[in-house]
């Protein structure tokens, strides 16, 4: 990026393709297994990244937080990628309750609000530091102000603690 210029559209549109890719591909999963990827720990992890990847679009662009996909996307990516590779062929039986549902679904869905959270917190902390240090490059210039980055990652942590208490 230029120092003046925050232009994210073609990252969110890489972005938004990777998650349509990996939407249809919990979708073929689901059918394949009969029943939602959240049996095993593999298939949590990587309904985790999509709903990590999934809660970042809708509010990164609202909140305007959209540098904090620099870290969602790979921390995704990261999880994805161990998902793919330690599902090898073992099935795991269907969750026979609709209980487990609810329960793995709203962990799964706190802990990508608390990593969102924990993502605009780091953010915060290094972008204060540098501005303590009088450290005004074009990575700070780039993220939003401290009081964004603040607010929002309050109400990731308003957000992923009830999900929690559910779960």
């Amino acid at each position: 990026f230029k120092e003046r210029r925050r232009d994210w559209r073609p990252w969110t549109t890489v972005l938004l393709v990777s998650h349509a890719i990996h939407t249809l591909a919990l979708g073929l999963l689901t059918y394949q297994l009969g029943h939602l990827p959240i049996a095993r720990m593999d298939e949590a992890i990587g309904s985790l990244a999509w709903l990590l990847i999934g809660l970042y679009v809708v509010v990164g662009r609202r909140w305007k937080v959209e540098v904090v996909g620099t870290v969602a996307a790979p921390a995704a990516a990261v999880m994805t990628a161990f998902a793919a590779v330690t599902m090898a062929g073992e099935t795991a039986a269907p969750p026979r309750d609709a209980w487990v549902l609810v329960h793995v679904g709203s962990v799964i869905a706190s802990y990508a609000a608390f990593g969102l959270a924990a993502t605009c917190a780091a953010l915060y902390f290094w972008e204060a530091r540098q501005l303590k240090k009088k450290k005004l490059g074009a990575s700070v210039r780039i993220l939003p102000s401290l009081d964004t980055l603040d607010r929002v990652a309050y109400r990731f942590i308003l957000t992923g603690f009830p999900l929690l208490v559910l779960g």
